[in-house]
């Protein structure tokens, strides 16, 4: 009886071991035959880890901040915009400066843009933004217009107002303000007229 369950014992044991190499070498075998089945360069979830491909980092740009990357991309359309604002401008002013003087046209639209219902509107009064010094100088089919604020505030607002009052007279128009010695703003406008 002792040799019997010895024997049981030995077929058991020798069963365990060859139902676990056949059950080891089945398992190693599986993403051999998983890797076959996918495509070439294409790695499967059953990969592990360690053999995946490590991606590149990023470009330098690409790892800045999202807060830093939306400045520089917003400085970069203010400089363009900038730039094609200077071209407009060197435009509308070269036009001005080589225009020849037309007497008649030049003085019925002077007069016009220098209209109390335009240069000192209600909205302007209301704003407090009224120019001093205001000046408007036209040749043929271009003016410029000047004038001096207390502020940057005030010289924004009555360019706004009056450039919206004068929209049918002024289409295409072009600005720049200045910083007087006395802290005061000048405003120089240039703008084509319609005639």
């Amino acid at each position: 009886m002792r040799i019997r369950s010895s024997l049981v014992f030995l077929v058991a044991a020798i069963a365990l071991v060859v139902g676990l190499t056949w059950w080891h070498a089945r398992k190693a075998a599986a993403p051999k035959v998983a890797e076959a089945a996918v495509p070439a360069g294409v790695l499967p979830d059953a990969t592990p880890a360690t053999h995946r491909p490590v991606a590149t980092p990023p470009p330098d740009a690409l790892r800045l901040p999202r807060a830093e990357r939306s400045r520089e991309r917003h400085a970069r359309q203010r400089a363009a915009v900038a730039r094609v604002n200077a071209v407009g401008r060197e435009k509308i002013v070269g036009r001005y400066e080589s225009e020849n003087i037309d007497p008649a046209w030049s003085n019925a639209t002077r007069q016009a843009l220098m209209a109390p219902s335009l240069a000192a509107s209600d909205q302007i009064r209301a704003t407090h933004s009224e120019p001093s010094g205001l000046a408007v100088d036209c040749r043929s089919t271009t003016c410029r217009i000047t004038a001096d604020f207390p502020n940057r505030i005030a010289a924004d607002d009555w360019s706004t107002f009056y450039l919206t009052g004068a929209g049918d007279r002024l289409p295409n128009a072009t600005l720049r303000k200045t910083t007087n010695p006395d802290g005061s703003v000048r405003l120089e406008i240039y703008a084509i007229a319609r005639r």
